[in-house]
């Protein structure tokens, strides 16, 4: 039976615990002290505690294996110092250690805790990425650890085996200007100079570029050729910019910089035979982008009065390539703004998911999925820094929707307006049964659209979806196109387009659900080692 000992400071607490002669006939005991197990051995002339699960997944340390004063859990074989409880396996944890004190015979252990577990954890998360960050303020509360964990088990399998990263210094004398360091960066990107377009970059950085003009010169260099990588380039630079924000620029350095070697090595459209035949869309662009000082001149004094959303949406997902990028520019003629511009063409490019017809490969779905992402992405970029630069990205993101045209043939339909219940909140909980089932594509557009129209909870509807994706195995693709589709109807609301663009948001989870779950049943088990559940061993 254990005892405690009268605390003699606020930094101690002492309870007896075993003797020690227990523990030298076995060389181990197990011990329960206030709804805590701990693991007693014997090493030498001393007795180490340590808290008995295995904080990677909670397995009982005193079946593990000791030597020279290093315990080896014996299911993943993570190594922990006895004295200290450091792990020597990173992605293990470290285990609670506790001190112990040998009197008259008796192994007496100081539960009081000598670290702030807050404290620890935050530095955890630090040291391995911060994800998921837009997700969080639509997530219902439990599920926000859980998308933390999604973010740093993608983060840590990336990084898994790569070797260390070294990142380069900024020039040693004095700093050119930001125009000068924006005009190299994209001359090395051009030539694929990965090394010389880093270097820039850092020097930027350091001399003391602002965020805008950071912002600029990575966006202006991503969209000097067509649609680089699928979108991928251009997301993740909005991704690492939002990630910046929401950490107040901490160690911009690192995180800006990692995203130059995809800069260099992309995939560059104008090298596509698809936007070169049997129409030339690069040319057909490049005429537009010629026009664009002029058509934005043009139409600056008739801003706030564009009214031609509804009609550019239909030349968009039309079938002439030229009538598109005609229109583009006429709408900036108009009065449009570019970020109105560029919402137009997101929001096309989420038809493309909503109409997306069940019969094309599975794999078109990614198709129409990086369109719709790197057009939110642009969309998010112009919002920041409204660049003529960053316009032609609205381009590409059109003419990507343009190509796309087929995954609509036929057209799925979408869900009438009329198609209302008495009780909406009844459909939330027929949405999770539905996305147990595969091919459930249509049925949860039509659900989607049915809660909504009938005035459901548009922010009980975004935390169920949340709640769906994290349920799944971690899926990239999916992630982004829930995140952007949330941010989208952040921006439209309860609006038919608002509406749209969460219909393709569900009808892309149904198609990529249900998985393996795997990747939940890891989280539930930190979750219960966090209660301080005993999981793999009787009480």
């Amino acid at each position: 039976m254990a005892q405690a000992l009268h605390t003699n400071t606020q930094t101690k607490h002492y309870i007896r615990v075993a003797q020690v002669s227990d523990v030298k006939a076995s060389g181990f005991l197990v011990v329960y002290a206030e709804g805590q197990a701990i693991a007693l051995f014997n090493q030498g002339d001393k007795i180490y505690a340590i808290d008995n699960r295995c904080p990677h997944m909670g397995f009982p340390l005193h079946r593990g294996t000791v030597k020279d004063c290093i315990l080896t859990c014996h299911w993943h074989h993570a190594r922990f110092d006895l004295a200290s409880g450091g792990t020597f396996d990173a992605w293990a944890d470290d285990v609670r250690a506790f001190p112990t004190e040998i009197r008259d015979g008796q192994v007496w252990v100081d539960l009081a805790p000598h670290a702030d577990p807050v404290v620890h954890q935050r530095q955890r998360l630090q040291d391995m990425h911060t994800c998921m960050i837009n997700l969080l303020p639509y997530l219902d509360p439990e599920d926000r650890p859980r998308a933390l964990y999604h973010g740093l088990a993608a983060v840590a399998r990336d990084c898994a085996g790569q070797p260390p990263r070294f990142g380069v210094q900024p020039l040693p004398t004095s700093t050119p200007d930001i125009d000068t360091l924006q005009r190299w960066f994209r001359q090395f990107i051009e030539v694929r100079d990965a090394e010389g377009a880093e270097r820039c970059l850092v020097s930027a950085v350091r001399g003391g570029a602002s965020q805008r003009q950071i912002a600029e010169m990575l966006f202006t260099t991503a969209t000097d050729h067509r649609y680089i990588d699928v979108g991928h380039v251009v997301d993740f630079t909005n991704k690492a910019l939002e990630a910046l924000d929401a950490t107040h620029w901490q160690n911009a350095e690192s995180v800006l910089t990692s995203l130059v070697s995809e800069y260099a090595s992309a995939e560059r459209m104008e090298e596509s035979n698809s936007w070169r035949y049997p129409v030339d869309l690069v040319a057909i662009l490049q005429r537009a982008f010629a026009e664009l000082p002029a058509a934005l001149e043009s139409g600056q004094i008739k801003r706030g009065n564009w009214s031609g959303r509804e009609e550019l949406v239909k030349v968009l997902l039309g079938e002439d390539a030229q009538a598109l990028a005609d229109s583009l520019v006429e709408a900036l003629r108009a009065g449009c703004s570019e970020e109105e511009l560029a919402s137009a063409v997101v929001y096309a490019a989420a038809l493309r998911i909503a109409h997306f017809h069940t019969n094309n490969d599975f794999g078109d779905w990614d198709t129409a999925h990086h369109t719709f992402t790197f057009a939110n992405a642009v969309h998010q970029g112009l919002r920041r820094v409204p660049s003529q630069a960053l316009l032609r990205g609205v381009f590409d993101a059109a003419m990507s929707t343009y190509l796309n045209r087929f995954l609509n043939v036929p057209p799925a339909r979408l869900p009438e307006p009329n198609q209302i219940v008495e009780n909406p909140e009844q459909l939330l909980h027929q949405l999770p049964e539905l996305l147990d089932r595969q091919q459930q594509v249509n049925e949860a557009g039509s659900l989607v659209a049915r809660y909504l129209y009938s005035g459901g909870n548009p922010d009980r509807l975004l935390a169920l979806l949340g709640k769906l994706l994290l349920r799944e195995d971690r899926s990239f693709h999916v992630i982004q196109e829930i995140e952007a589709a949330f941010r989208q109807y952040s921006l439209l609301g309860t609006t038919e387009a608002g509406i749209h663009v969460l219909i393709a948001a569900a009808r892309y989870l149904a198609a990529h659900a249900p998985t393996m779950r795997s990747q939940a049943q890891t989280y539930q088990m930190a979750e219960r080692l966090y209660r301080g559940d005993r999981v793999f061993e009787e009480a």
